[in-house]
């Protein structure tokens, strides 16, 4: 009976090793580091990827007011790169003037040489971008994870 006792204790022993060493593994192995363009980093769990892979992504730093309350000055968002919105009035990041970069909402119409930055925070006028300024203008992505720190 008491060698019983023994080889239950000793089995414990190993499965709390195991339990404990995947435990450890998931936290490492499932966890991407992404990275800003002013060099904001992340730590980004696998689950938030959704089949895509981490240079699919890269972090926006909010600075300012304009899109407040929904972003605020200091969050980090975490950016799905594409080329377009996915409708009018969507979010997205949007490089303007070919260096001014900003997140906010996104308003056009099909087939018109316009579309207007829309900030959240209703003190901000929106931005008209037209015509030829639109050359010089690209939609970078679509938020798709906000970090805020407490």
């Amino acid at each position: 009976m008491k060698w019983i006792r023994i080889v239950f204790i000793i089995i414990s022993i190993i499965l709390l090793f195991v339990i404990i060493y995947a435990i450890i593994n998931c936290e490492v192995s499932y966890k991407y580091e992404i990275e800003g363009r002013n060099g904001d980093k992340v730590d980004i769990p696998n689950s938030y990827l959704k089949g895509h892979t981490p240079k699919d992504f890269f972090v926006l730093c909010i600075k300012g007011d304009s899109m407040y309350p929904q972003y605020q000055d200091g969050d980090k968002v975490l950016i799905l790169r594409q080329s377009t919105v996915n409708y009018s009035g969507d979010v997205g990041a949007v490089i303007y003037n070919d260096e001014i970069s900003t997140l906010k909402k996104i308003e056009f119409v099909e087939d018109e040489d316009w579309l207007r930055l829309v900030p959240v925070n209703p003190n901000v006028p929106p931005i008209l971008i037209a015509g030829e300024e639109l050359k010089h203008c690209r939609i970078m992505g679509v938020p798709k994870l906000l970090i805020r720190e407490m």
